[in-house]
C-alpha cells in the first residue's frame, strides 16, 4: 500500500483514552535520560525472546523466559473487553514472560463484579482500581505488599519516583506500597494533557453538517439542541443509508451515576467526586448530583428535551457501547463528548489498490471537529508525574510469582514498549528514518483503518503475531506510563511517543476542516480560542488521599445503587415535563430517606480538606 499523500492530526489508532487524568508539576527528565543511557538490567530486557517452546531460554542480555505458563486474571474498575486476550502484543507478552491474560468483564456493569470477587477474597491477579478503594482492599487482604518489588523497578521507579511515593501514600499509613498509579508522566504541569492536538473533553460535532447550516454560534448548551436538529435535516442519512441522530447514549458504562451525563463535568468547570457530587475546578464550591438546578439536573433535562425534539437516538435506552460506537464511526451521530469518540469517521487521504488518489473525508470537509459552546469553561489538565489520581494497579493475594508480574509491569514502562503501545512495533508500523520516527506503509494503512476501541480489521503479518491489529493492541488505559496525553517524550528517540506529534506527520499541512474551523472562529487552534475567550480552566494534580468510607456509610451508598441507576433513564424518557419533574422529586425523596445527606456530609468534610491541599499545589506550581 502506498503512503498517504496528505496527513492530518486525528485520533491515534493505538491509544485508549485515559479517563479523567489531571496533572502536577515536576518532570523527572533526568531519571528518564539515565534509564536510556545506563540500559536495563537483564531481568527487564525489552528484546523479544523468540522461543515459545516452554523452555527456560536465556537471550543475549541474560533474560530467561520462565518455563511455566502463568494465566493471569486482570480486573479493572474502568471496564474492558472481557475474555482471553490474543494478537500481536499479547504474543510479545507470551514470548517474553510466558504469560496469558484473561480480562475479567462485568456484564451487569458497575459494582457487581467487584463486590462478587471481593467477597470471595480474590479480585484477580492484576487489579486496576480507584485509589479510594485501596485502604479497604489492604485491610481485606485483597492486595499484596509489593514495596520492595516496586522500589526495585528499573524503568517505573527510575523515571517516576513521585508516582512511587504517591502509591506509597495511597496504600498505607506506614509507608508500604500495595498499588502504584497508572499513567505516570515525566512532563511538567504546564504541558497540557491533550489528546494529540485535541482537547480531550468537549463538544465535537459532525463538522460538514454544522457547516452546511451556516456554522451558527452556540451560546448555551440548550442552544445546541436546535442546531443538532438542523444538522440532522441537512444530513439525514449516512453514506450507507443509516439514519442520523443528534445524540446517542448507552447504559452499560453506568456505575452509580449515568456515565453519559457525567461527561459534561469537564466542559463546565467541574469534576466528579465520590459518585454523588461535583466540585468546581476554578473555585472552592461543590454541589450534589441531586441539587435542584445543579449540573446533573441540567444535563438530564437537556437529554429529556433532546428526546422530546426527536434529536435523541431512540435506541439509547437499549443499545450498548459497541452499538453506539459503530454508529458514531459511521458518522450517524452529530454530537460527541470526546476527541476520540466517533473519530473513526475522520478518514484521511489515501491511494486505492490501482494507485488512484482517493481524498479522505477530512479533506472534503467531512468529519468530527470541536465546536465551542460559549457558556462553557473547559477543564484541561496538566501532565501528572504522580500518575492518574483514580487509577492504580496492584497484585492479588493468590499470586505466588510476584516478581514476574513486577517485571512485566516494568517492561510495560520501558521506552521501547511504551512506544509500541503508542505506535505499534518498530519495523512494522514505524521506523527511524533520517533520525526521526516515521510511519511505514503498513503504519499508514493501520492509521487509516484503526481507531480506538479495537474496530480495525487490518491483518498483521503472521511473523508479527497475525490477527487483527486493533484487537491485538494493548489498551492505553492500562498503561503505567502516560502515552495518550500531552508530549510524553521517548528518551531513546528524543521524540514524543504519540505519533500524531511526530514532525514527519506534518507533511501536507492542514486539512479542509481545520481551515474552515480557523476561518470561522478566527483562531489558529482550539486551545488558543479557549484561552482568548476565557473558557479554559487548568488543573493541578495533588497527592490528596481520600478518606476511606466507613462501612455504615458504604452500606448506605450501596442501598442507593438502584435508584441512582434507574432514575436518570426514567427522566430522559419521561412522556412530558410534569412526569420528568415528578421522577426527579421521587428520586430526591428516596435518596434522602436512604441516608443521602449523611453521605454528602462525609464527602464535604473531605472536599474542604482537599481544597487546602489544592491551594498549596497551585502555589507550588506557580499558579
Amino acid at each position: 500500500m502506498k503512503r498517504c499523500a496528505k496527513l492530518m492530526s486525528l485520533v491515534c489508532v493505538f491509544l485508549l483514552v485515559a479517563l479523567l487524568a489531571v496533572g502536577c508539576g515536576g518532570n523527572g527528565d533526568d531519571a528518564a535520560d539515565d534509564a536510556a543511557q545506563d540500559g536495563p538490567p537483564a531481568t527487564v530486557d525489552t528484546t523479544n525472546d523468540d522461543d515459545t517452546t516452554g523452555n527456560d531460554v536465556a537471550d543475549a542480555d541474560g533474560w530467561v523466559r520462565p518455563a511455566e505458563t502463568l494465566n493471569l486474571e486482570w480486573y479493572s474498575d474502568w471496564g474492558q473487553r472481557g475474555g482471553i486476550s490474543d494478537g500481536w502484543f499479547y504474543q510479545m507478552i507470551y514470548d517474553r514472560f510466558n504469560i496469558t491474560i484473561n480480562r475479567l468483564d462485568d456484564p451487569m456493569g458497575g459494582e457487581v463484579l467487584f463486590q462478587t470477587r471481593a467477597a470471595a477474597g480474590n479480585l484477580g491477579d492484576f487489579t486496576v482500581v480507584g485509589g479510594q478503594r485501596i485502604p479497604d482492599m489492604v485491610t481485606a487482604g485483597l492486595l499484596q505488599d509489593i514495596t520492595e518489588y516496586v522500589e526495585g523497578m528499573y524503568y517505573y521507579a527510575g523515571q517516576f519516583p513521585r508516582a512511587v511515593e504517591h502509591g506509597r501514600r495511597m496504600s498505607s499509613a506506614d509507608g508500604r506500597i500495595f498499588a502504584i498509579p497508572m499513567h505516570a508522566s515525566s512532563q511538567p504541569v504546564t504541558n497540557p494533557a491533550l489528546d494529540g492536538t485535541h482537547v480531550v473533553r468537549g463538544p465535537y460535532l459532525r463538522w460538514d453538517a454544522y457547516y452546511a447550516i451556516g456554522a451558527p454560534t452556540i451560546n448555551t448548551l440548550e442552544d445546541l439542541l436546535p442546531v443538532l436538529r438542523d444538522m440532522m435535516e441537512a444530513v439525514p442519512y449516512t453514506e450507507t443509508g443509516r439514519r442520523t441522530w443528534g445524540i446517542n447514549l448507552w447504559s452499560d458504562w453506568d456505575s452509580q451515576g449515568m456515565a453519559n451525563a457525567l461527561w459534561f463535568d469537564q466542559m463546565y468547570d467541574r469534576g466528579a467526586w465520590g459518585d454523588m457530587m461535583f466540585i468546581r475546578r476554578s473555585e472552592d464550591t461543590w454541589e450534589s448530583w441531586l441539587d435542584d438546578g445543579g449540573l446533573y439536573h441540567r444535563i438530564l433535562r437537556f437529554y429529556f428535551e433532546a428526546n422530546q425534539m426527536g434529536v435523541l437516538d431512540p435506541d439509547s435506552a437499549t443499545q450498548d457501547w459497541d452499538m453506539a460506537l459503530a454508529k458514531a464511526n459511521e458518522g450517524a451521530i452529530m454530537f460527541s463528548w470526546y476527541s476520540w469518540y466517533g473519530m473513526g469517521f475522520n478518514t484521511m487521504d489515501d491511494y486505492d489498490e490501482d494507485g488512484n488518489f482517493v481524498p479522505g473525508r477530512v479533506e472534503q470537509g467531512i468529519g468530527y471537529q470541536f465546536v465551542p459552546i460559549m457558556d462553557q469553561q473547559n477543564v484541561v489538565a496538566g501532565m501528572n508525574p504522580l500518575g492518574a489520581e483514580g487509577q492504580f494497579i496492584g497484585i492479588g493475594p493468590n499470586v505466588t510469582d510476584v516478581q514476574r508480574l513486577i517485571d512485566f509491569l516494568d517492561w510495560l514502562s520501558s521506552p521501547e514498549i511504551v512506544q509500541t503501545i503508542a505506535a505499534g512495533p518498530q519495523g512494522l508500523t514505524w521506523d527511524m528514518v533520517n533520525g526521526e520516527p516515521t510511519l511505514t506503509d503498513f503504519g499508514f494503512e493501520v492509521d487509516l483503518h484503526v481507531r480506538l476501541h479495537h474496530e480495525s480489521d487490518v491483518q498483521v503479518p503472521a511473523e508479527w503475531g497475525g490477527g487483527s491489529f486493533g484487537l491485538g493492541t494493548w489498551g492505553g488505559n492500562l498503561a503505567p506510563v502516560s502515552v495518550a496525553r500531552g508530549r510524553e517524550m521517548n528518551p531513546v528517540t528524543g521524540f514524543p511517543y504519540d505519533p500524531r506529534l511526530w514532525d514527519s506527520l506534518a507533511v501536507g499541512g492542514t486539512n479542509l476542516i481545520e481551515e474552515q474551523w480557523s476561518a470561522r472562529f478566527n483562531s489558529p487552534n482550539v486551545l488558543q480560542f479557549l484561552e482568548d475567550n476565557n473558557m479554559l480552566v487548568t488543573t493541578v494534580a495533588t497527592d490528596f488521599v481520600i478518606t476511606p468510607m466507613p462501612s455504615d456509610l458504604y452500606a448506605i451508598r450501596q442501598s442507593l445503587d438502584t435508584v441512582m441507576r434507574v432514575s436518570p433513564w426514567r427522566m430522559i424518557f419521561a412522556s412530558n415535563e410534569a412526569e420528568f419533574d415528578s421522577i426527579w422529586r421521587e428520586w430526591q425523596e428516596t435518596a434522602l430517606g436512604l441516608g443521602w445527606q449523611e453521605l454528602v456530609d462525609f464527602h464535604v468534610a473531605d472536599i474542604e480538606r482537599y481544597w487546602d491541599v489544592r491551594r498549596e499545589a497551585r502555589i507550588q506550581a506557580g499558579g
